[in-house]
């Protein structure tokens, strides 16, 4: 089955292919199309395109792990970027970002994906993808589509707010850290930890290294955070049992 095409929006030449030897940017989700559907889109990542070249590392599809999938979706995420004419990429990152259950968190990984792997993605012109300055200007695309979804999360704020600062929220989730399950492939650091609780909260946070590096260096002050809280916890207890006595 031959997969649609709309020459208008994809470059004539096929540059579909592996960019990525490994990937340590994981993906919470993983959203493929196949040759096998009848209704998809250009924007769309067609597993097809590139299960071919993985197979031959892989006994069968049904044998891909998890890590491999990602490697996958990551290769062709960046591939198909490429393969779309420059003008139509700002609304090829938007479907995809739209199409997640989580499209802020999704937004966050391929910034991630981009960042992290810079160097290969603007070192390959003769595998398909562009300088530099093409690169820049797919950030700057980017960017425009997460400045949407944030004016769009501040319009429709979640039902649970965080009110406190950044440095309290990183703070916290350390400090919760070992009684927290999670799947630590996908989390697998500290500030993906971070990040994830705040997503919870919609809430942003930047520059989290070192937010994590600063409340570490305070960990003696008698006024941090964890410390504020045993207060409140205290101060919540005692103002329960005395409308228990009222009553």
């Amino acid at each position: 089955m031959e997969a649609i095409k709309e020459p208008k929006v994809l470059k004539e030449e096929n540059t579909i292919g592996r960019k990525l030897q490994k990937c340590a940017v994981i993906f919470t989700e993983r959203i493929m199309v196949t040759d096998q559907d009848a209704t998809r889109s250009c924007f769309d990542l067609n597993k097809d395109d590139l299960l071919e070249e993985f197979l031959e590392e892989l006994a069968s599809p049904e044998g891909m792990s998890e890590e491999d999938e990602n490697l996958l979706y990551a290769n062709l995420l960046i591939s198909t970027l490429y393969m779309i004419k420059p003008k139509y990429r700002k609304a090829f990152i938007a479907y995809q970002a739209s199409i997640q259950k989580a499209p802020a968190l999704w937004l966050e990984e391929f910034h991630e994906l981009m960042d992290t792997y810079r160097i290969e993605i603007t070192s390959q012109p003769e595998n398909g993808l562009e300088d530099e300055r093409a690169y820049d200007e797919n950030m700057v695309k980017f960017e425009e589509v997460r400045k949407a979804y944030v004016r769009s999360a501040k319009r429709e704020l979640p039902p649970l707010q965080w009110k406190g600062s950044a440095a309290q929220l990183t703070e916290l989730v350390l400090a919760l850290k070992e009684h927290l399950k999670y799947d630590k492939l996908k989390i697998n650091e500290d500030t993906k930890l971070i990040r994830a609780f705040a997503q919870m909260f919609e809430f942003e946070i930047d520059d989290i290294s070192n937010r994590i590096k600063s409340v570490c260096e305070r960990k003696t002050d008698d006024l941090k955070f964890i410390s504020i809280l045993g207060k409140s916890f205290t101060d919540y207890c005692d103002e329960r049992e005395k409308r228990e006595i009222k009553k």
